[in-house]
């Protein structure tokens, strides 16, 4: 990444901090690109040079082995060929150039139209493809093709209202992509190439001619974004080929498949995350932390099982059932002092006495809870050893004797607390460099307090042992990156859930796979079904084969909720549904002791609860009722809490979106 300040910094994505940082050597730093092939870098300065950097060294630190000399105003947009041979350079005085990157010569260099205008337009992206035609996009709209072998326009489209801001294309450069402040994603496809006849003459001595520049046109345009486009990519997609990812103001990513751009309805993701809100079933506490202040709420009591079934206990429909349910009361509003960057993760203990947040730092609260209504709790901070680390992740134990702490540095950290807090520092086996562990992004306690799994960057996840607290076990390797995981009630079992929508049982205990499953994800024309207690209004729908395998996935689970129950049956949550599945193996559903057995007792223990006959597995189901959700758990049996956050409030922080006039009005 680069900026104004003029650092050029390396980001270890392993520990998601910085690796290595430098100067650009050529003041404000205004863009970058990378050749894959060479791990060539290039940076766009004020000065309006480039400065080419390597990695060299037994560490591959950064060194800038080459300057670009300047061509007069700064360097606003840069970009590779895919050979890596030739680079392009966008400027403020509407300039573009192409360079030969290994002889340091200016190859071609042409300016875009002004239109009278007294400036020339700032070129604010630029894309080279191959047979150097240049790609540029500037600030009154248009998108321009070039010759780069001779610096001579191709084709000029004036297919935007506004500067153009970002530009993209397919690997086999059959389609180009461009958008900007006016939220349009504009799709340019190139014509027939069309070879000219040879003079008879010319073509007897065997003579052929260079190619003449392939010529474009605009094919269609869509609007999937709100607000200014500011980010294009063309990326793999997995088994469904090709996907054009954009971003901007309006805080999504879209997803759109290029074969079908024309038609194919946009998958948005949002960004909203389930970390950033806890709850503390037991006592009624929701805490939801924001950037740099935290809240406390207090749940109102009549939140039962039969109040959202909408009956009573007798089994009569509720009187209460229609009417507003009680809103939630706000006990605290925290803001930590001398906050450095944005609360990254927060805890709440189960019986709402210790309160953890981190952002630049790792802080402890002390919780005092009023013994009356109406009254306030009262907060104050409680002294952490010097040796804790900034968390990434955090949990209390269960019966709040230990706050675990996840760090970036790829330890996980156990306090013991009380008046003299002591760390326990926990490592996972290294796989990789020693020097450089993976970050820790997720951490997970069971009910009894026994185990704490964590997932790090890496898709490794491991378990700890919190008696002995040691290492115990690491689970085998997984398909994709970890969503979430949590430990299924009364088991041993660790359910982990993948980013491509697998979902794994893991027995701590026995240190074995149980099962492995596909999570169910919403599908078109399902049959209506309640389930779990929790009527959905026919918003239940229940789950067939073909849609759990060919469903497009747009979102990852976040969380792992169990109904109490019902608690062998574990409830995936993401943003905008929920989804019911199984768990398979009568360990699942054990209600006693989770030590391990030896095999003549777990065949006695079998053959006494009925034999070897398996009860009936409750049903796969998928919940649409909410909207985007930044929290689902259960409160008691039957009685969940959902936290909702409306986009339309998210939206209400935006700026305003470029004037667009619409016919008739």
């Amino acid at each position: 990444s680069c900026g104004l300040h003029g650092v050029v910094t390396e980001w270890d994505l392993r520990r998601l901090s910085p690796r290595f940082s430098t100067d650009s050597c050529g003041g404000a730093a205004w863009c970058l690109a990378i050749d894959e092939g060479t791990s060539r870098l290039a940076v766009g300065c004020e000065d309006g040079g480039v400065s080419l950097f390597e990695p060299q060294g037994e560490a591959l630190d950064l060194v800038c082995v080459h300057r670009l000399p300047p061509q007069g105003a700064r360097i606003l947009s840069i970009a590779f060929d895919p050979e890596g041979s030739h680079l392009a350079t966008g400027a403020a005085d509407g300039a573009v150039c192409v360079w030969h990157v290994h002889s340091l010569q200016l190859t071609s260099h042409s300016v875009v139209e002004s239109e009278g205008r007294r400036k020339a337009p700032l070129v604010w992206c630029v894309l080279l493809l191959r047979e150097l035609t240049v790609v540029s996009g500037d600030s009154s709209g248009h998108v321009c093709f070039h010759d780069g072998r001779h610096g001579t326009l191709v084709r000029r489209f004036a297919s935007h209202q506004a500067d153009v801001l970002a530009l993209a294309a397919t690997a086999d450069e059959g389609q180009v992509f461009a958008s900007g402040v006016d939220h349009k994603v504009a799709l340019f496809t190139p014509l027939p190439a069309e070879q000219p006849a040879l003079p008879a003459a010319i073509a007897v001595l065997g003579v052929q001619l260079a190619r003449a520049p392939r010529s474009w046109m605009l094919a269609c345009s869509r609007r999937p974004h709100t607000h200014d486009v500011r980010a294009l990519a063309v990326g793999a997609g997995g088994g469904h080929g090709e996907l054009l990812v954009s971003a901007g103001i309006d805080t999504q990513l879209c997803l759109l498949h290029p074969p079908t751009f024309e038609r194919c309805t946009p998958r948005k993701l949002l960004p909203l995350h389930h970390s950033s809100c806890s709850l503390a079933a037991k006592k009624r506490l929701l805490l939801c932390h924001e950037n740099a202040e935290l809240r406390l709420w207090q749940l109102p009591p009549s939140y039962d099982g039969a109040l959202l079934r909408g009956r009573d206990d007798d089994g009569s429909a509720s009187a209460n059932s229609s009417g507003p349910p009680p809103s939630p009361r706000q006990l605290l509003l925290l803001r930590p002092k001398a906050i450095q960057r944005h609360i990254f993760c927060s805890a709440l203990s189960a019986e709402g006495e210790w309160l953890c947040c981190s952002d630049s730092e790792t802080r402890l609260y002390t919780l005092t809870l009023p013994a009356a209504h109406g009254e306030l709790p009262s907060v104050r901070r409680a002294a952490l050893p010097a040796e804790v680390f900034p968390a990434s992740c955090c949990a209390f134990s269960p019966d709040s004797r230990l706050l675990l702490l996840g760090s970036l540095e790829g330890v996980l950290q156990a306090v013991e607390l009380g008046e003299r807090p002591r760390v326990h520092s926990l490592t996972p086996p290294s796989v990789g460099s020693p020097a450089s562990p993976p970050a820790l992004l997720q951490v997970a306690v069971s009910d009894d307090g026994q185990w704490c799994g964590v997932a790090d960057s890496e898709r490794d996840v491991h378990v700890f042992s919190l008696d002995h607290l040691g290492y115990h076990t690491t689970l085998p390797a997984l398909s994709a990156p970890p969503t979430a995981l949590t430990f299924a009630p009364r088991s041993p079992l660790l359910v982990v859930v993948t980013a491509d929508g697998q979902m794994l049982s893991y027995d701590v205990d026995r240190r074995e796979a149980v099962h492995r499953t596909t999570v169910p994800a919403p599908a078109a024309e399902r049959p209506v079904k309640a389930w779990g207690g929790l009527a959905a209004d026919g918003q239940a729908t229940q789950a067939t084969q073909k849609g759990d395998a060919g469903a497009a996935r747009s979102e990852v689970v976040q969380r792992i909720a169990f109904n109490p129950s019902e608690p062998r049956a574990a409830l995936l949550c993401a943003q905008t549904y929920l989804s019911q599945v199984p768990l398979q193996g009568k360990r699942a559903a054990s209600t006693t002791s989770v030590r391990k057995k030896s095999g003549s007792k777990r065949r006695a223990a079998d053959a006494a609860s009925g034999g070897g006959e398996e009860e009936e597995e409750p049903a796969r189901a998928l919940v649409q009722k909410y909207g985007p959700m930044l929290l689902f758990d259960f409160v008691a049996a039957d009685a969940a809490v959902v936290v909702e956050q409306p986009w339309l409030r998210v939206m209400q922080h935006f700026p305003p979106a470029l004037y667009r006039h619409r016919f008739g009005t």
